[in-house]
């Protein structure tokens, strides 16, 4: 049964998945860049962190991916609801540095008491909590030693740049250009006691559909993205 569940789940990936952004394992440690209303939600005033993933290394020649994020997150108290403002910065490269993206982000979000108080220890409370990030991102691709099927010559074994109109750019880094990036966020959870919790929440991210093109007057368009979490405690 296990087998079937997972050729079922790699079929589903391979007919509905376009591309991604960075992900992280540790997806839960970087709530604000998954969801923007996510911003705020965490006990105190104040919150840093800092993400950092190297994966595939030993699978991809030339490296693999090396992904850091840092972000900080500070609350603006209104009686019992909190308006948060934030900050993010995003560096994902491929292969040493051959493909990387830069994103620098800023979080906004108000969280709602619907019920419960400001201080309640124990007992049960709710809270909506809407989000906004707009930010600037850029792709970069380094095209030296890129290239692609069409180029091999099979009867000489080599490859042939040539075939290609990239030959002419060898050693030259293509780039997106500073793009925009908006995305919204809303996300409900409920406290039951100190150690107890439940959550759901929605994103769409690149509301926007931005060019990210590599090539001059080039028209790529980065499709939104739905992403969806719940869970509890």
């Amino acid at each position: 049964m296990k087998y079937l569940l997972s050729i079922l789940c790699t079929v589903f990936i391979c007919l509905s998945s376009n591309g991604q952004d960075a992900q992280f394992s540790q997806f839960f440690n970087t709530s604000a860049y998954n969801n923007a209303a996510t911003t705020g939600v965490f006990s105190g005033n104040d919150r840093v962190v800092i993400a950092y993933r190297d994966q595939w290394s030993s699978i991809v020649d030339g490296g693999g991916f090396k992904t850091f994020m840092a972000s900080y997150d500070h609350k603006i108290w209104f009686g019992s609801n909190t308006l948060t403002l934030g900050a993010l910065v995003l560096r994902d490269q491929v292969a040493s540095d051959q493909f990387s993206q830069t994103l620098a982000q800023f979080n906004i979000a108000y969280n709602l008491q619907l019920s419960g108080s400001k201080y309640q220890k124990n007992g049960f409370s709710q809270y909506l909590s809407a989000g906004f990030n707009a930010g600037l991102g850029q792709y970069n691709l380094k095209s030296r030693d890129i290239w692609f099927g069409n180029q091999y010559d099979i009867p000489n074994a080599i490859i042939d740049q040539s075939i290609d109109a990239l030959e002419a750019r060898v050693g030259e880094t293509l780039s997106s250009g500073f793009y925009p990036d908006f995305g919204l966020g809303l996300m409900y959870y409920a406290l039951m006691g100190k150690y107890n919790s439940v959550y759901a929440g929605a994103s769409l991210q690149h509301v926007n559909n931005p060019n990210i093109s590599l090539i001059d007057n080039g028209n790529t368009v980065q499709e939104s993205k739905w992403s969806i979490n719940a869970g509890g405690e």
